[in-house]
């Protein structure tokens, strides 16, 4: 219970002076922020080896593509998906799906409600738009879900 939660203070010192009087939230960690620690499933999804070395005394962003770095990937196992959920992939294909979205409600009602007729860029949209939500089903059936944290990447945690 709340009885039981002991306060962290958290020091601060400059040059000029120290401060200790500031009191972080009770059910942090004491040291926060620095004893958190990166999960190890994130340490062995995130393994990166240096191509060349950085002049900068910045160390670049692991994901960057001029970064000097390169992913390592293990082989991707049979069962198991292959669509990161936090991939650039994902993200592109969350956006396209957002625009057939708004597409769809926005533009396909006036053109039922009118009985305009389908010809042109509305008679691939027609089309496209269903073939679109069909391959989704098997995309989304292809991509990696967080359960309580913890990143599945096995078809039947997806599925």
């Amino acid at each position: 219970g709340a009885a039981g939660r002991r306060a962290t203070t958290v020091t601060f010192e400059s040059r000029s002076s120290r401060h200790s009087s500031l009191t972080a939230a009770p059910w942090l960690p004491p040291g926060w922020p620095g004893s958190l620690r990166r999960r190890q499933q994130i340490q062995e999804h995130m393994l990166c080896v240096p191509l060349e070395p950085s002049p900068s005394p910045r160390p670049p962003h692991p994901i960057s593509a001029s970064s000097g770095l390169q992913r390592i990937h293990a082989p991707i196992a049979f069962g198991q998906a292959f669509i990161h959920p936090n991939s650039r992939f994902h993200a592109a294909y969350s956006i396209m799906s957002l625009l057939i979205a708004v597409f769809e409600i926005t533009v396909m009602p006036f053109v039922l409600a009118w009985d305009i007729a389908l010809t042109g860029w509305l008679q691939v949209f027609a089309w496209g738009t269903p073939s679109f939500w069909t391959l989704d089903i098997a995309v989304n059936f292809c991509t990696g879900i967080y359960r309580d944290g913890e990143l599945l990447m096995d078809w039947r945690s997806v599925a």
